[in-house]
C-alpha cells in the first residue's frame, strides 16, 4: 500500500474529517463564548459606570460640597466605592447578570478608579 492509497482509505478520511469537525466545533464554541463574554463585560461596565454616577449623585457631591478642601477622607472614599459597587451589582442583576461572575471583586476598585479618571477627563 503506497501513501496515496493510505491517505485515501476510508479510515484515514473519516479520522481526518472527525478531527476537522471537532476543531470546527471548538472554534465556533470559542467564538460564541467570546461574543457572550464581550456582551456581558459591556453590560457589567455600563452597570459599574451607572453605579459610580449614583454614588457621585447620592454621596460624593454632598461630601465634597461640605468640606473645605473638597476632598473625601479615606473612609468616605471607601463608602463611595462600596455604594458604587452595590448599585452596579443591583443594576447588573436587574439585567440578568451576576456582576461578580464577569468582573472579579479585586478588579472593581481599579475599574472604579479608571471610570472616575475618565469622568474627570471628560471622556464619560
Amino acid at each position: 500500500m503506497n501513501i496515496g492509497e493510505l491517505l485515501s482509505s476510508p479510515i484515514v478520511v473519516n479520522t481526518v474529517m472527525s478531527i476537522l469537525g471537532l476543531l470546527a466545533s471548538w472554534l465556533i464554541a470559542r467564538i460564541l463564548r467570546d461574543k457572550v463574554m464581550t456582551e456581558q463585560r459591556r453590560v457589567a461596565a455600563d452597570a459599574l459606570i451607572a453605579g459610580v454616577q449614583i454614588a457621585w449623585d447620592d454621596l460624593v457631591r454632598e461630601v465634597k460640597d461640605n468640606t473645605k478642601d473638597g476632598k473625601l477622607s479615606e473612609d468616605e472614599r471607601l463608602a463611595a466605592q462600596a455604594m458604587a459597587t452595590s448599585k452596579a451589582m443591583t443594576i447588573a442583576k436587574n439585567q440578568g447578570l451576576d456582576l461578580l461572575k464577569v468582573i472579579a471583586a479585586e478588579e472593581i476598585p481599579a475599574l472604579i478608579h479608571k471610570i472616575i479618571a475618565r469622568r474627570k477627563a471628560g471622556e464619560l
